[in-house]
């Protein structure tokens, strides 16, 4: 193994506001990859993850039209997973949390909340998670997310808890493989409307 260099970045907390759109992109949010939950998991065999991950640095990058692709098969007991972590900052409860997200063609005849679990995360530990018929699924353009394509959906859940991490989870069918080629994730969401209180400050 030959180690070339060393990459540090600096965090700078952000404001989180009432009634926002908040991307949890670089330019806007002191966020980051959670490599320990990012990637396939699953059953016992290494030979059953047969899922990749492309352009991983896009979902956080300062361009909202960049995205990261996953491709390849879903096996029925395994998943393929990818973090965004808030390492310095909380996010309120009563925000709703998830990703913009395009599906592929294949995936056009499946309903889109079928397959997909978010889960949200406070100091390590699992939070909350929601899938199937809890999942909100919204047109970005209703939510006003600015920048990402029209063709996305927002999908993500209105938490009870506060979290500092989203992750997508992406599993496979329980009688079926799933054909997730040409997935596209554009990166993680926050909308604190509906927050109550902020900051020790009341919410119109």
């Amino acid at each position: 193994m030959k180690i070339h260099g060393v990459y540090m970045q600096a965090l700078c907390a952000t404001t989180i506001g009432c009634n926002e759109n908040i991307s949890l992109k670089q330019s806007s949010a002191p966020v980051v990859i959670n490599n320990e939950r990012t990637g396939p998991s699953g059953l016992a065999t290494a030979s059953l993850f047969n899922s990749a991950i492309g352009n991983i640095d896009n979902i956080i990058d300062a361009d909202p039209l960049n995205y990261t692709t996953i491709t390849g098969n879903v096996s029925a007991g395994t998943a393929t997973s990818i973090s965004v972590w808030n390492p310095i900052q909380t996010y309120p409860a009563g925000s709703n949390a998830g990703y913009v997200v395009e599906v592929g063609p294949s995936l056009l005849t499946l309903g889109l909340l079928d397959f997909i679990t978010i889960i949200t995360y406070n100091n390590g530990v699992e939070q909350e998670r929601s899938t199937d018929a809890n999942l909100l699924d919204v047109d970005v353009l209703t939510l006003n997310l600015l920048g990402a394509p029209s063709t996305a959906r927002f999908v993500g859940f209105r938490t009870s808890k506060p979290y500092e991490e989203i992750v997508i989870r992406m599993a496979g069918l329980l009688n079926a493989g799933l054909d997730i080629d040409g997935t596209k994730i554009y990166g993680a969401y926050v909308n604190t409307n509906g927050v109550q209180f902020l900051n020790g400050n009341l919410c119109s």
